[in-house]
């Protein structure tokens, strides 16, 4: 069993996922572990509603892009989506949840139209042939052809997920008497439903991400006003990271709620003051615009469609459907839960309902305006000696955008679509969970062992995060040692690695040759080796044979501004430029020379100072946002071609001055031309 050491005394009432009760904790389970290999643990994303097909009259849409990898999370799929059109971050690249990395997965994505590196908008097939052909060692595979939308996909846009598990090294080796303890399970299953656990991805290691999820928000509660609680907010706020780990505090008071109420002997029943909500229903789906027949603008009327339940499967689509008339209208309209009282006229409806497994309690996400059951009845009780468990205010959570939102507490089989059969390395279960829901915590009642051996290198989930906007949290800031000195060491393993992903690497000469060979420019290419035989031939010295540059380029940094932009500035020898002048021109405040080979690094993935050329700004993956070109207009007036340096062993390459911009637009730089 493992123990936090994370976990002071403020927080032993924290519990891991192992050791949450069972709601058949009197079933033996078949034991076993699961994700053995990718292959033995595949997600199915259940489609989102069909996009409409609609392109703007400039040929701006968005690309909806079925992908099947593996070895990848969705963050990691998304970087590098926004590598190959050139985007600086993924925040163009549109997900409808989170998947898991060790695992074979089928998502859906939306790319912008739009590739920075072409500067112009590319068509459904050069979207293919740009992901299929980027260079890397990151190969993903596209199932059927891009469909154009004019919406961007967002979070719990799909229906659901579909999962195929094995389960292997079962506690009993007759795979027939494992097959009967999980139909025993099952059976039960079916009539009492399971509980809605958060799984283990949820809090990375044990209890690891709601215990700095707690730390966080008790510091910015602490903070005084004023400026430094100001930037504490933000730095919680801006890190998607800090902003998990307040999620997982969260989940963690909602599996603290549905374990004391298992425990109560309340799981199977509706207690009074519950507040209860639909299962299996129709998903409300807010439909596109369509442009009217009549001409201009958008249909006016609201549309009537058929949708399928959010639980059905892909596979096995449920045979229960629901025509639900929706308005043409960007935002569903909120419907607030129902609460359960036993003299109410529908008491008796909402019974038989939830004894039908159409109907569930839902259990508290701690937020601001969190809806409550009523005062003075037994939910209201139970979910009361709960939240005395925290120490955060109300008014915490809402500075830093936390509201309180409702999560089923009991889910039913009855939608799931469950197959169980056998496999040659144990049994393979075959269902389809909503969003929001956990595989892990499905499967620990038939296993009734923890599931977290195989799974607690990733914090990334198999079900996506309820509607407080936060997925499941990464494993590399969670995954700690267990003595200060271990976490030191992963803390400096993390910044490493995110230095590595930030600074880019300068291209080869052979790699801009190479590019200039196939956009077919005129050049000449002088390598140092060359100069050194030539002045050997004649007799003469290295420094009489030194190349001289009509150009004088500076790199200025702006002194002033929450990001501070870098410009790698080229003029003419003839005509120099001071800096004052480049600052008035580039429209900054103030500027000064960049002369920090540190920042040279991060911006440019430049080693030093004399290895500055104008080359250096092509590199291998996109410059940050805020690392431009400006080259003066008379260079690009003057005839002829002009000798660029290269590094700072001697190479050089004589071409003209529009074909180097090309190469650099080419390379995803941002160029301007400054006329003085």
């Amino acid at each position: 069993m493992y123990h936090d050491p994370a976990t002071t005394a403020r927080f032993a009432h924290f519990t891991t996922t192992a050791d949450l009760p069972y709601a058949t904790a009197d079933l033996p389970g078949i034991g076993g572990a699961i994700k053995r290999v990718p292959a033995s643990f595949r997600v199915d994303e259940l489609p989102p509603p069909p996009p409409d097909n609609l392109v703007n009259a400039g040929g701006a849409c968005h690309y909806w892009i079925v992908i099947q990898r593996e070895g990848m999370n969705t963050h990691d799929v998304q970087d590098f989506l926004a590598s190959v059109l050139g985007y600086p971050d993924a925040k163009e690249i549109g997900a409808s949840g989170l998947k898991d990395k060790r695992a074979l997965c089928t998502q859906t994505f939306s790319v912008p139209s739009y590739s920075r590196k072409l500067c112009r908008h590319v068509t459904k097939e050069e979207i293919v042939t740009l992901i299929v052909n980027h260079p890397g060692d990151i190969h993903v595979q596209i199932i059927g052809t891009p469909q154009c939308s004019s919406k961007k996909l967002r979070r719990s846009m799909h229906a659901g997920n579909r999962f195929e598990i094995v389960i292997s090294s079962l506690t009993s080796k007759d795979l027939n008497e494992s097959l009967r303890l999980a139909n025993a399970v099952r059976k039960r299953l079916e009539s009492e439903g399971w509980p809605n656990y958060y799984g283990e991805q949820r809090f990375s290691k044990g209890t690891q991400g709601a215990v700095r999820g707690a730390r966080l928000l008790e510091s910015l509660q602490s903070a005084e006003r004023g400026g430094s609680r100001k930037r504490l907010r933000a730095s919680m706020t801006k890190s998607r990271h800090k902003m998990l780990m307040l999620s997982a505090y969260s989940s963690m008071f909602f599996n603290l709620w549905l374990s004391k109420r298992i425990q109560s002997g309340m799981f199977g029943k509706l207690v009074e003051g519950d507040l209860v909500e639909k299962l299996g229903g129709t998903r409300h789906v807010v439909l596109p615009l369509v442009p009217s027949a009549a001409g201009g603008g958008a249909a006016a009327s609201s549309s009537t469609t058929t949708v399928p339940s959010t639980s059905s499967s892909s596979a096995a689509p449920s045979t229960s459907s629901t025509t639900t008339t929706t308005p043409s209208l960007s935002k569903k309209k909120y419907v607030p839960p129902q609460s359960f009282a036993t003299n109410s006229p529908n008491s008796s409806v909402l019974l038989q309902e939830f004894h039908a497994s159409q109907l569930t309690y839902t259990g508290p996400m701690y937020g601001f305006r969190l809806e409550r059951p009523p005062e003075n009845t037994p939910a209201y009780v139970m979910e009361e000696e709960i939240s005395q468990l925290s120490t955060v205010e109300e008014a915490t959570y809402r500075m830093v955008n936390v509201f309180g939102t409702r999560r089923a507490g009991r889910l039913a089989l009855a939608h799931m679509e469950l197959d169980i059969q056998k496999h040659a390395d144990g049994l393979v279960f075959s269902f389809s969970l909503p969003n929001g829901a956990y595989a892990t915590s499905f499967l620990r009642e038939f296993m009734k062992v923890p599931v977290t051996e195989d799974l607690q290198g990733d914090a990334d989930s198999d079900g996506e995060g309820e509607g407080e906007g936060e997925g499941e949290g990464e494993g590399e800031g969670e995954k700690d040692g267990r003595s200060s000195g271990d976490s030191s060491s992963l803390r400096k393993k993390k910044r490493q690695k995110l230095q590595r992903k930030e600074q880019p690497r300068p291209l080869l000469l052979d790699e801009i040759t190479t590019k200039m060979n196939l956009a077919g420019m005129n050049y000449t290419a002088t390598l140092s080796s060359e100069k050194k035989e030539i002045a050997a031939n004649d007799e003469q010295e290295e420094e009489e044979t030194a190349t001289t540059f009509d150009y004088k380029m500076l790199m200025l940094k702006s002194t002033r501004g929450k990001v501070r932009k870098i410009t790698c500035t080229i003029a003419c020898v003839s005509s120099p430029r001071t800096i004052q002048e480049w600052t008035i021109k580039l429209g900054d405040k103030k500027c000064c020379r960049l002369a920090n080979e540190r920042d040279l690094q991060k911006s440019i993935g430049c080693q030093s100072l004399p290895e500055l050329s104008p080359f250096s700004v092509c590199t291998d993956s996109t410059l940050p946002p805020h690392v431009t070109l400006a080259v003066d207009s008379v260079l690009l007036e003057r005839e002829g071609t002009l000798m660029l340096k290269y590094g700072c062993l001697g190479d050089a390459v004589e071409m003209k001055v529009e074909d180097y911009l090309v190469l650099a637009k080419e390379c995803g730089v941002t160029v301007r031309t400054v006329k003085f």
